[in-house]
């Protein structure tokens, strides 16, 4: 089956937008494919101080839920990114003998407890 549908960009054609480039194709279900690198300078520009997600998302004629996601993707990816990053540094360690040497320890009878098990009766 092929599909009829068109791009129609509604918002965009008002302020001199599109979204070539940013979308890369279609799905049968109707939802955009978005551009990775489109996707990452977006998510940059958000991430400036004083830029609203909201502002920069309507203004490329996106859902402002959808730049959130790609936000939270990215801050994760970057997360993980630092907790791979270098391993940890390993301190020496310097291992010495005792300078007494340890006795076994006496036991004293306080430090047993005594259990007495019941014998079931004989049933027979």
């Amino acid at each position: 089956m092929v599909s009829t549908m068109k791009q129609v960009d509604t918002l965009g054609a008002e302020r001199g937008l599109s979204l070539t480039g940013l979308v890369l194709r279609h799905r049968r279900n109707g939802r955009r494919v978005y551009s990775p690198a489109h996707k990452q300078a977006l998510v940059a520009q958000c991430l400036r101080p004083g830029v609203s997600v909201a502002a920069t998302a309507l203004a490329h004629v996106i859902s402002a839920n959808h730049v959130r996601k790609w936000i939270v993707k990215h801050q994760r990816s970057v997360a993980a990114d630092k907790r791979i990053g270098a391993p940890a540094t390993l301190l020496p360690v310097n291992v010495s003998a005792p300078s007494t040497p340890r006795t076994a320890r006496s036991v004293s009878p306080a430090s047993f407890i005594a259990i007495e098990r019941m014998r079931p009766a004989n049933s027979s």
